[in-house]
């Protein structure tokens, strides 16, 4: 099977998927009851039912538009900038990125911009303290209220916020699901789903760890469904993650929605002789009828393959502004463990993505 095959079956299942799930909405219509029960059941359906997983190799559609340095301290706050794990677009150049920093959980609202000479200026132009019982901040997404979704580490869960970072509110669903994780491998990526109602989708940094009754399970992340407007679980299931090649540890840092059935996927790596690098893929969920259901991950490219010179331990990656050729921007941020292992600096990646 050559490698546009599973792309071209995928965009089947994903059309049929969107017609099953329109004639369940009409017919629900009809009967007077809400319409968002078939979205939750065919997502629950992709999850739970022993989804397949398969890999295949895409077209380079990725190129690198600027790299940089964010600066470790800002006059706005005493503390030093770093640990950015998470991050979301709010619109045009600013971004927000949350700080895994346990001591003070915060957030970072930043100018990211291009400068007419091709290089990028980077800036925080605010620092917002999250405030709740969780620690360990790694992902965040936007509400559909402007709010803010939050998922920690410590203990594993998601606390839904306004858009100033006011009024915490833990959804309950979140830590239930979180329980069976590793410490420090909790909800490292969160993103919400453009579909009706909008689904939250969390996907935790590696599965449970090694028992005698599943050694395997480590490589199996949880992956939850969350209703983005009540909190209620939808489905959860599993998420394959690719084992690297060398030796060093990895683990899925960063998801990104790009449409109800399809998001971008980070993975991290550290590589013994070659030092930190990062997969993104493209993963999308289809099926082929009502019981069997596949996940297919396209390998797009590392950020190594971008031609990136500096590359850290990149964890957080957001979608931006869509450009005049059709390509989006694709920012990426490096957690410098405020230095703890020999990184000084926030590093800063912007790439141009061709979505398919």
């Amino acid at each position: 099977m050559n490698g546009s095959e599973p792309q071209a079956q995928a965009w089947g299942f994903s059309c049929a998927l969107v017609r099953v799930i329109a004639r369940l909405t009409k017919n629900r219509l009809r009967e007077g009851c809400h319409a968002h029960l078939p979205v939750g059941m065919v997502i629950c359906a992709i999850l739970v039912v022993a989804p397949m997983s398969q890999e295949v190799e895409a077209a380079p559609s990725l190129q690198l538009i600027a790299e940089t340095t964010l600066e470790s301290t800002t006059p706005l706050d005493p503390r030093p900038v770093g640990g950015l794990s998470g991050l979301s677009h709010i619109e045009g150049d600013r971004w927000m990125a949350v700080s895994d920093d346990a001591r003070s959980p915060r957030a970072y609202e930043l100018e990211i911009a291009l400068n007419e000479d091709g290089s990028l200026h980077a800036e925080v132009i605010a620092v917002h303290d999250i405030k709740c019982e969780a620690r360990d901040a790694e992902s965040i997404t936007r509400a559909p209220d402007g709010g803010w979704f939050v998922g920690f580490e410590f203990p594993a869960t998601i606390v839904r916020f306004d858009s100033a970072f006011k009024n915490p509110r833990e959804l309950a669903a979140a830590r239930e699901a979180g329980a069976a994780l590793q410490n420090n491998k909790g909800w490292e990526s969160i993103t919400l789903l453009p579909s009706d109602p909008p689904a939250l989708l969390a996907i935790s940094e590696l599965g449970p760890a090694p028992s005698t009754e599943d050694a395997t399970q480590y490589w199996r992340a949880r992956a939850i469904f969350l209703d983005a407007h009540t909190g209620e679980c939808i489905a959860d299931g599993e998420y394959p993650i690719s084992r690297p090649p060398g030796l060093g540890p990895t683990g899925l840092v960063e998801i990104a929605a790009i449409s109800t059935d399809q998001f971008l996927a980070l993975q991290r790596s550290l590589t013994i002789g070659r030092g930190f690098d990062g997969v993104i893929e493209s993963v999308l969920f289809s099926f082929d009828d009502a019981a069997h259901f596949t996940i297919t991950k396209t390998r797009i490219a590392s950020i190594r393959d971008s031609g990136a010179a500096h590359i850290e331990n990149v964890e957080a990656m957001a979608i931006g502004p869509t450009h005049a050729d059709g390509s989006v921007t694709l920012m990426l941020l490096s957690d410098n463990n405020f230095g703890r292992d020999g990184q000084n600096a926030t590093r800063i990646i912007a790439l141009k993505y061709w979505p398919d």
